[in-house]
């Protein structure tokens, strides 16, 4: 099989070289004495590649003690963490548009595209601390606030 292949490939490159092969425009000339085939060749051989643009996320971790505000500045989010030890887990006070839902961890909500997910992160004798993942598809920015600012 190899021997035919290297057969083949060795006429081919003799007949180009003697002129039995030509390429004119769009078409592939095979001359043999006085036998011409001629091949075409499709006139559009080009390749296109599209990218597609993946859309970026933008995802941040926050840990936020119970009693604080993390306040999202774009649009206006506010999430007072707090911890109800009759029930034992941490609650979460989300105020958007002037209207305030309150949600027990684990906490998943979607705000105009903006992923939240809160959650507990330690309990001590003293201190509450939540932890609060955020993923957008646009930078945002954080503050945290004591509950009396």
């Amino acid at each position: 099989m190899k021997r035919i292949l290297a057969l083949i490939l060795i006429l081919g490159i003799i007949m180009g070289g003697v002129g039995c092969i030509q390429k004119e425009g769009n078409a592939i000339i095979l001359s043999f004495g006085n036998e011409t085939y001629t091949f075409t060749l499709p006139e559009n051989l080009t390749n296109t590649t599209t990218q597609t643009q993946t859309p970026t996320t933008y995802t941040y971790e926050k840990r936020v003690e119970a009693g604080k505000i993390l306040v999202i500045e774009d649009p206006r989010i506010e999430i007072k963490v707090d911890y109800e030890i009759n029930k034992g887990k941490f609650v979460f006070f989300v105020t958007y548009n002037n209207q305030t839902n309150h949600y027990y961890e684990p906490m998943d909500i979607e705000i105009q595209g903006i992923k939240i997910h809160g959650e507990g992160y330690w309990v001590g004798t003293s201190l509450y601390i939540a932890t609060i993942k955020i993923e957008s598809p646009r930078e945002l920015s954080f503050s945290v606030k004591e509950v009396s600012q």
